[in-house]
């Protein structure tokens, strides 16, 4: 084997799990802006 097969590492599954993890949190702290835009909204009108 050359040198390159040796040293290529795969990206460990971790690293999968942790952008996982990163996009999932991002994406739930969308949600959670929209919902209070929408609260603040309608308190708005009241």
């Amino acid at each position: 084997m050359d040198q390159c097969a040796l040293s290529y590492n795969p990206p460990k599954k971790l690293a999968i799990d942790e952008r996982r993890t990163l996009e999932t949190l991002r994406r739930m702290r969308q949600d959670d802006d929209a919902v209070y835009r929408s609260i603040n909204n309608i308190c708005r009108g009241c």
